[in-house]
């Protein structure tokens, strides 16, 4: 018995990835080739039945005394019709919904769970799928509106900078029109005088080349 034993026990660790442990409501009935319960918590389920035997097997097991005096009876769930395979289509209706996994030496593990446990574990399931998925709408509406307004606040401020920029360029503009109008004044102003005293600095050359006697021509000898 030690070997399925310690088959149960590898298989129940590497399928829930730590030690066996029966939690509640879920219920382990290890059971052997002619499904006898050999392994339970519950002591007076030990050495009954999932499935009835024949008499002769019955009489067999009990001629040989392979499991002492008991009465290898079935069990109460399985013979008042409480337990279901967990693909029935009418297992809502049973008590307890079973798994079975095969084991070596034609032994099984049989799974008992709760129906309306696993109801409500499901409708929880589900209602934390709608909360976790409503969540997620959240987060992403929060993030498109943090987009829009990150979008909209880069819009802004590029606007604020090209304005400060444009306002800037007509700043220099207007220093430079201002300049231009200084020096065209400036200019002005200057070219005037210059002007006059070029005009009388010709009509003076003018006058004293007038008022100049001319030289008479050599005469030349005979």
């Amino acid at each position: 018995m030690t070997a399925p034993v310690v088959l149960i026990s590898s298989w129940l660790k590497t399928a829930t990835g730590k030690a066996a442990v029966v939690e509640a409501p879920r219920i382990w009935l290890p059971t052997n080739a002619n499904g006898v319960i050999l392994i339970t918590s519950n002591r007076d389920w030990r050495f009954k039945t999932v499935q009835p035997l024949s008499q002769a097997i019955q009489s067999k097991m009990l001629r040989d005394l392979d499991y002492g005096s008991n009465p290898l009876e079935v069990l109460p769930l399985y013979q008042n019709g409480q337990v279901g395979a967990v693909e029935d289509a009418d297992i809502a209706s049973k008590k307890y919904a079973e798994a079975v996994k095969q084991l070596a030496n034609d032994w099984q593990l049989h799974v008992l769970t709760e129906t309306q446990d696993s109801i409500r574990a499901a409708v929880l399931s589900s209602r934390i799928s709608v909360l976790a998925s409503l969540l997620a709408l959240f987060a992403l509406g929060l993030a498109m509106v943090y987009l829009r307004r990150s979008a909209a606040f880069k819009a802004e401020r590029n606007l604020a900078i090209q304005q400060r920029d444009m306002s800037e360029r007509l700043v220099q503009l207007n220093k430079l029109a201002a300049l231009g109008q200084i020096a065209a004044g400036v200019g002005h102003e200057i070219n005037q005088p210059l002007a006059a005293i070029s005009a009388y600095t010709s009509n003076a050359v003018t006058f004293l080349d007038r008022a100049r006697p001319k030289k008479s021509a050599p005469i030349s000898p005979e």
